[in-house]
């Protein structure tokens, strides 16, 4: 009984000591794509801009605010368009690479 207990000791201290003993890995995934973000001149009427990107309605401006948060697009050309009340007041075409920020003065 004794050498039972003994082995059955031994076997839980190997089992709990291999267990701490793993190598632990950090992973972690970059996203390297390129991102627009908007800096808002009135902020009276930021909700009032509407972003679309290669004619596709992306959201509020507010929503891509410079130093909070950015749309994230793929790399190539694309179409920048804002839209206040319905009237287009920025249309630009930009080409972003993988890593490249872009910042769009709305005044």
């Amino acid at each position: 009984m004794r050498k039972v207990t003994i082995a059955l000791l031994c076997l839980l201290t190997f089992m709990v000591g291999g267990c701490m003993k793993l190598p632990t890995e950090k992973s972690s995934i970059v996203d390297a794509r390129p991102q627009i973000s908007f800096k808002i001149a009135n902020q009276e009427y930021a909700n009032e801009y509407e972003v679309f990107i290669d004619n596709l309605f992306m959201g509020k401006a507010v929503d891509f605010l410079e130093g909070k948060t950015a749309l994230r697009v793929i790399p190539g050309s694309h179409i920048v368009r804002v839209k206040y009340l319905g009237k287009v007041v920025i249309d630009e075409k930009v080409y972003l690479s993988d890593g490249a920020a872009k910042t769009v003065v709305v005044y």
